[in-house]
């Protein structure tokens, strides 16, 4: 059922030049991508931007599911 549960991942890479990179992954029930956001230091605010996009677009999870890593923090 479309968004029933969203789910957060973030996957670490590096670019050609060595400097570290993370992207955003945001899955509709594990069955369809809804965003993928890349960066080099994801701060939490730019997370909650791409989710309230998403939500512009699809509308509201019932659920959101995520490891609760530190890119979800915001500062203060």
């Amino acid at each position: 059922m479309p968004n029933a549960v969203w789910s957060l991942d973030f996957t670490h890479d590096r670019l050609c030049v060595g400097r570290p990179c993370r992207a955003l992954n945001v899955l509709d029930g594990g069955r369809a991508v809804l965003g993928i956001e890349v960066d080099t230091s994801p701060a939490g605010q730019r997370v909650a931007r791409v989710l309230d996009q998403l939500k512009e677009w699809r509308g509201t999870p019932d659920t959101m599911r995520c490891d609760n890593g530190p890119e979800l923090l915001i500062d203060r």
